[in-house]
């Protein structure tokens, strides 16, 4: 899967019209169907309606410091500077939410073998 699945104006993944598991393209989701939702965002107190308020998701690896304090670091933006408050990715099962997390960590595990090779 090529990441990050969201970003900019886009709030929903899959959208709203592609109504099927981005996973398994099997089963609908949204609406009336069955789905599970990882959900996440961000909050200004302040003015909920700011227009300026983005939301990003993401996984970072750090490496233990070398001798001189200095560590390598590489990230995975799973939704990269959504232009909302909130978002959501759905998925019809758990075991296709299982299948998407999995394959956002072998994607980092990939980007941490290039910078520890690098």
């Amino acid at each position: 899967m090529d990441f990050p699945v969201l970003s900019g104006k886009d709030k929903h993944f899959p959208g709203i019209e592609d109504s099927m598991c981005p996973v398994c393209k099997s089963k609908a989701v949204w609406a009336d169907n069955e789905t599970i939702e990882l959900s996440g965002g961000c909050r200004d107190t302040d003015d909920l309606h700011n227009a300026n308020v983005h939301s990003d998701l993401w996984l970072d690896w750090w490496s233990q410091k070398d001798k001189q304090g200095l560590q390598s670091h590489t990230e995975l933006a799973i939704a990269n500077h959504v232009e909302s408050p909130a978002y959501q990715l759905a998925f019809c099962s758990t075991d296709c939410l299982r299948q998407f997390l999995n394959s956002a960590i072998d994607s980092l595990e990939s980007q941490i073998e290039d910078e520890k090779s690098a």
